[in-house]
């Protein structure tokens, strides 16, 4: 059974006002998508937006944890809310697919370890600690200046242990990395991620990153999205200056709130991101996962598609009711055990859940 350990489909759902529940072409993951092929479960982020101040950031998400609740609880007989590997156990046996709530920002804490616990309590099994931005007290990997963890960053990281929620290093920086891994008693993750070593670009994860996370019997997932698995993207270049252009025009506006900036920029990307000329292969997943294989073995890497967060998915792997094609590609290109496939595909994260 599968387990996709990040995706962004509750957001584009709450944003646009998606039906889950019907075959929606507008989702790469919907209820009809998903009754196709052997999920066990998903990890649902909740976007805190890191654009918005911390008070803005936590009400936001309270809303949607609030909101996606009511989604699933409407149709009891295909879904479990879980927060634990017993959680799922019980859904698995139940013929149930298993939903956890994640969230992508740690500005959605409004400086305030007390949110911690209130997340808890909504569902909330994992929080990737930055975003686009850092927060006072974690770096991400798009900030100028790499302080890694300060301010309350320790604290949080052990209320995070205490409560059993799962780290998330996947946008952060690498210092802020480092640093998790120092101190941290549980576990720690990369949710969705290409590696550095095959996309040298500052959003992978290196490989002296990718043993630190595995050192902490962690797990690194890989990303379906084709710009974090190459630098390879052949497409046209007036057409990307063009779209550059218009999105430094919205980041420099002086009559749009941080709010409609990010608005205006989500819908920039849905309807005139640039696609390449010709989309790449969903064959390079399987170039990172051979490669956390070869470095770390097969315990401590997974999948986080990164589904409807993404402007374009991977030629081949287009939505979530193809992802039984890794199956065919681990056995036909690397030859891999049954095992092994199982481990990758869920089972490492199921460990990782016993232990967090």
């Amino acid at each position: 059974m599968i387990i996709d350990f990040h995706n962004d489909t509750l957001t584009k759902i709450f944003d646009n006002n998606e039906d889950f529940f019907s075959n929606n072409s507008s989702l790469q993951i919907d209820a009809h998508k998903l009754s196709k092929v052997p999920i066990s479960a998903l990890f649902f982020a909740i976007w805190s937006n890191s654009f918005l101040s911390g008070a803005s950031a936590h009400a936001l998400v309270c809303d949607r944890l609030q909101r996606a609740r009511t989604l699933f609880e409407s149709d009891p007989h295909r879904f479990q809310l879980c927060r634990s590997y017993e959680d799922l156990s019980l859904a698995e046996q139940e013929k149930r697919l298993g939903v956890f709530f994640s969230i992508e920002g740690g500005n959605a804490l409004n400086d305030d370890l007390s949110s911690l616990k209130i997340f808890a309590e909504l569902g909330v099994k994992l929080i990737t600690l930055t975003h686009f931005k850092g927060t006072s007290w974690a770096t991400s990997d798009r900030d100028h200046h790499d302080r890694g963890l300060h301010g309350i960053g320790h604290e949080v990281v052990a209320e995070m242990n205490r409560l059993g929620i799962i780290i998330d290093v996947a946008h952060a920086s690498k210092k802020t990395m480092s640093d998790v891994a120092k101190i941290t008693s549980r576990p720690i993750v990369s949710s969705h991620t290409g590696l550095y070593a095959l996309n040298p670009v500052p959003r992978s994860l290196t490989d002296e990153h990718l043993k630190l996370i595995a050192n902490t019997e962690g797990v690194v997932a890989i990303s379906f999205y084709p710009e974090h698995l190459t630098n390879k993207i052949d497409r046209d270049p007036a057409s990307m200056k063009e779209f550059t252009k218009k999105i430094e025009a919205i980041d420099n506006s002086t009559s749009l709130s941080e709010w409609e900036k990010v608005a205006a920029e989500n819908k920039l990307i849905n309807e005139e991101y640039p696609l390449p000329r010709r989309i790449p292969s969903y064959e390079l997943i399987i170039d990172h996962i051979k490669h956390v294989v070869d470095l770390v073995g097969d315990n401590y890497v997974a999948i986080g598609s990164d589904f409807d967060g993404i402007p374009y998915a991977p030629e081949g792997l287009e939505d979530i009711s193809k992802i039984t094609k890794l199956i065919e590609l681990l056995h036909k290109r690397l030859h891999y055990r049954d095992s092994s496939i199982e481990k990758i595909l869920g089972s490492n994260i199921k460990r990782l859940l016993k232990s967090v």
